[in-house]
């Protein structure tokens, strides 16, 4: 299963870990369709995403942002950590030797 991993650090305390799934980006793209045209648009859709994902994840009150609205908890999100990273499992599932997604065409 695809699962993204989000990293937020702001220097002074132990970075905030979580993982979410496919549905927090797609949410995230349906949220950023309503938001005008600018910019910083492009540079604003991780943040969107991250605080869609820590809610998914249940991780809303250790991010801060339990109870914001969507706008708020992506510029809180974008002002209190220095680094949001989002990685995703990609490269861990190509290493596992899983049995392949689809067989050979029958005979």
């Amino acid at each position: 299963m695809l699962k993204f991993h989000f990293t937020l650090t702001d220097g002074d305390n132990d970075p905030i870990e979580f993982d979410a799934g496919r549905t927090s980006n797609w949410k995230s793209i349906d949220a950023m369709a309503s938001i005008p045209d600018s910019p910083h648009k492009a540079a604003y859709n991780d943040f969107v995403w991250c605080v869609i994902a820590a809610e998914q994840a249940g991780k809303a009150k250790e991010v801060g942002i339990e109870g914001m609205e969507l706008a708020e908890a992506a510029e809180y999100i974008a002002d209190k950590y220095d680094d949001v990273v989002i990685d995703d499992n990609t490269k861990l599932l190509a290493k596992e030797k899983d049995a392949p997604l689809a067989s050979a065409p029958a005979k």
